[in-house]
């Protein structure tokens, strides 16, 4: 596989593929596409990857990933879709993903039946200011905690949030939802979300 230093697209999902991500895939350093969905791929996702500067998706969703996400992908500036839902990975979101500035979709929900992702935390505050053409996000079945940030209601591009199963607190910033002109899906079911009342 290493020695396709020409290769572009490596598509590869809807298999049986099981074991670890091949390290010598780092050789093809022109690849644009790495699709490993739907596999039953194991262990970490190998820090040799972070030579695949031109990659424009990275999707490995659907797998029995461990680990961290890693904060090198934040240095994938053609990134435009990163799916990593319905793995086992656990912590926090890497903050430099906040430099994906050409990331449009991004995943990270989970599915109870095949695996959980146990990422948690808050999520980053300047997320809509540092993701501008993001369009659909998906979080859903995690342990993220904290308030919405604001900031990911001014993504005028945003079409779906995703964000059920959780652990947030506060309020929606209602007053930004009226600009979310292309929003067509939001959910935030079961959560803890809530405005208590107090007495005048």
């Amino acid at each position: 596989m290493g020695r396709l230093r020409s290769l572009q697209y490596l598509k590869l999902s809807s298999n049986s593929f099981s074991g670890k991500i091949p390290t010598n895939i780092s050789h093809c350093i022109h690849l644009r596409v790495l699709d490993l969905r739907i596999n039953a791929i194991t262990g970490s996702i190998p820090d040799n990857l972070r030579s695949l500067m031109s990659l424009n998706h990275l999707e490995l969703f659907r797998n029995n990933l461990t680990g961290t996400i890693p904060n090198w992908i934040g240095n994938f500036s053609s990134l435009k879709g990163l799916l990593l839902a319905r793995n086992n990975f656990h912590g926090s979101i890497p903050s430099e993903l906040g430099r994906l500035t050409s990331l449009e979709v991004f995943s990270l929900a989970a599915n109870h039946l095949v695996a959980v992702n146990q990422l948690h935390g808050e999520l980053p505050r300047n997320l809509g200011i540092n993701l501008p053409n993001l369009e659909n996000f998906y979080c859903g079945g995690n342990k993220f905690t904290g308030t919405v940030p604001a900031s990911l209601l001014n993504s005028s591009r945003i079409q779906i949030l995703d964000f059920p199963s959780n652990g947030f607190t506060g309020t929606l910033p209602a007053e930004n939802l009226g600009t979310l002109r292309s929003l067509v899906s939001l959910s935030f079911a079961e959560n803890s979300l809530g405005n208590r009342k107090t007495d005048d």
